[in-house]
């Protein structure tokens, strides 16, 4: 598909308008996307997203320099590719990377999704186990808080149920 400005290029960038309810949309190249979204292009956007979604914002705080410096030297042995390269592209290397770049995905992943574990659908066969070791885990979680809350009565229960489910 080529691009609705300019006709020329491929177009990569999807732009939606909602303006009083009518709805627009346009197809563009990167480079007719970077006029549309202020004059930046599409790589430094999708860079900004993936940092405003990250919590890599923010000036001055000594922390963050810390692990700014931290996720530069971060390199997946596998591939090579480093935190930073995976930052500015938005695409991992190889299947080694998930392990090389675990706490920040998982920080990621909960950031955008709410959570860092799935919680959509499940398969019709196997779903009912899949539920029952979801509920045990919450329920050993329960169990821990509780513990730690010194309720030992309300803990009991919950032993009593993880036990009835195992």
């Amino acid at each position: 598909m080529l691009c609705d400005r300019c006709g020329k290029n491929a177009a990569s960038v999807l732009i939606k308008q909602n303006i009083n309810g009518k709805i627009t949309e346009y197809n563009l190249c990167e480079e007719c996307a970077s006029h549309t979204t202020g004059s930046l292009p599409f790589d430094t956007i999708l860079k900004n997203f993936m940092n405003s979604v990250m919590g890599i914002t923010g000036v001055g705080d000594v922390k963050e320099k810390e692990n700014k410096a931290v996720l530069k030297d971060l390199k997946c042995p596998s591939c090579g590719l480093t935190y930073e390269g995976f930052n500015s592209c938005g695409k991992l290397g190889c299947a080694e990377c998930y392990n090389a770049f675990r706490k920040q995905l998982l920080t990621l992943f909960k950031n955008v999704h709410g959570s860092a574990s799935h919680t959509g659908k499940l398969p019709a066969r196997g779903g009912a186990e899949l539920l029952q070791l979801r509920e045990i885990d919450k329920l050993k979680k329960q169990l821990k808080q509780l513990i730690e809350a010194e309720e030992f009565e309300e803990a009991a229960k919950v032993r009593d149920l993880i036990k009835a489910l195992s």
